[in-house]
């Protein structure tokens, strides 16, 4: 039933900003119109959803009814199988939204469930269970991050002064909710032009909730290695600092980086101050970074815009205006001469917070 498989979304959600690079995963147990168990999980390398839900419904699991938003394991990883689990515990079906694309479960467990004799039903609450889990999705099919593009603008389009002063373009609230963002990734990304005007500490530090857990990777993208080294990510947390140069920027600058404790990986120029995007994807990948926050600037955005790699857009429109042609905007690169070229979004999602405005969407086309 419906109301199950939304409690188990619900409660899968719990598991953000913990369990990377694994999946949200919610598990409620109903016998006789009766919850008996409900789990789920909680961080990596921890019990699934499945296995919580079990040990809750404390062996009363005979003919009852499992409601899970991703299909149950059918391999060994941190944590034995999931499906082994639900045979033994003898339940009568099993409920999931889609079939995990992930080449070690994809059908396995659903195959297995059968074959035991067990009810399997696919397809409840598709839509919110896959957009739940777009990150994972995205990661375990193609291996690269997930890739966010946000930044906070005045209602006229501008994200600075001529001057580069935005303290603060949106209220309190609103930054709470991107810092709020910040908390859900395994990376946040800002090009060295932001690290030099803004000198963010790229933390989510206006979430108190969040202290002590894993933070963010915060990534420098700085071709020239022009990373003053008493900016504020270097001072405050240098050994989860990674910046991205080349093997022709400053070898005594790479030095005392190292130094420090952040460390550099150096990638070849595609053109003149261009770093290889898709190559640095593909790398951040192999270290496990499912999901990556772009904030800026407006040349580093373009950037990925302009390689089509954003996956998700957040706009934060304050109701200010700034009146001045002069003024930063979010986004430079693209060249673009008839409006049938743009990248077309589709909204997601439109929300007030406070006096300011959230826009979620997706890029549609391809520039």
């Amino acid at each position: 039933m419906t109301k199950y498989m939304r409690l188990a979304l619900k409660l899968a959600k719990k598991g953000e900003s913990n369990v990377s690079p694994n999946p949200l995963v919610g598990c409620v147990i109903e016998k006789n119109n009766h919850i008996i168990g409900i789990g789920w999980h909680k961080e990596f390398g921890s019990n699934h959803a499945e296995i919580e839900a079990l040990h809750q419904a404390n062996k009363n699991t005979t003919n009852s009814n499992v409601y899970v938003n991703l299909e149950p394991c059918s391999h060994f990883g941190k944590t034995p199988p999931c499906i082994d689990a639900l045979i033994k515990a003898k339940v009568r079906s099993v409920h999931i939204p889609f079939i995990d694309p992930n080449p070690l479960a994809n059908g396995k467990g659903i195959e297995k469930l059968k074959k035991a004799g067990i009810k399997v039903y696919i397809g409840d609450q598709f839509e919110k269970a896959k957009q739940l889990n777009e990150i994972f999705l995205h990661y375990i099919v193609r291996k690269t991050p997930f890739v966010i593009a946000k930044w906070a603008m005045t209602l006229d389009g501008k994200i600075a002064t001529r001057n580069f002063d935005s303290k603060w373009i949106t209220e309190v609230k609103a930054r709470r909710n991107y810092h709020k963002l910040r908390s859900k990734v395994d990376a946040i990304l800002v090009g060295v032009g932001t690290v030099i005007t803004d000198n963010s500490i790229l933390s989510p530090y206006l979430i108190p909730e969040h202290k002590g857990k894993k933070t963010p990777l915060k990534i420098i993208l700085d071709p020239c290695g022009n990373t003053p080294l008493t900016c504020n990510v270097l001072k405050l947390s240098p050994e989860n600092t990674l910046i991205i140069t080349t093997s022709d920027s400053h070898l005594e600058w790479r030095k005392k980086v190292k130094i420090i404790g952040a460390s550099i990986w150096t990638f070849r120029l595609v053109k003149k101050d261009e770093i290889n995007l898709n190559a640095l994807l593909q790398r951040l990948g192999k270290i496990q970074i499912s999901s990556l926050l772009v904030e800026g600037g407006a040349k580093t955005l373009g950037a990925f815009f302009k390689a089509n790699l954003v996956n998700k857009v957040y706009t934060y429109i304050a109701p200010k205006l700034s009146c001045d042609k002069q003024a930063l905007i979010p986004i430079s690169g693209c060249k673009n001469t008839k409006i049938i070229d743009t990248l077309s979004l589709d909204f997601d999602q439109v929300q007030t917070i406070g006096n300011d405005l959230l826009v979620i969407s997706y890029p549609k086309e391809k520039l």
